[in-house]
């Protein structure tokens, strides 16, 4: 498994509104970033955004990542005490 880190610019769409936002696309620079959002078509913004990417050698590390992926998440529901109950340290 591999895993990159890349540090780019996410440009968004913003509703009427300004309630919310819809992802547009990322891009390398701050000024092809600027050039998106002021080219009109729409309210737009854009944000600093670090990515990650991670690709996987195998079904198994696949399967794995999601498995880990789902403890962390169940865990992360649990209160201390009820961690400490069932012998789970708390990360």
């Amino acid at each position: 498994m591999k895993k990159f880190e890349m540090d780019c610019w996410e440009v968004v769409s913003i509703d009427g509104e300004g309630k919310g936002t819809k992802h547009m696309c990322y891009v390398s620079t701050w000024e092809l970033a600027n050039a998106i959002v002021t080219r009109g078509g729409g309210y737009r913004d854009a944000y600093p955004h670090r990515e990650t990417i991670t690709i996987f050698d195998s079904l198994s590390e696949m399967a794995d990542a999601e498995k880990h992926a789902l403890i962390k998440s169940a865990l992360a529901k649990l209160s201390a005490a009820e961690k400490k109950a069932l012998g789970v340290q708390n990360d």
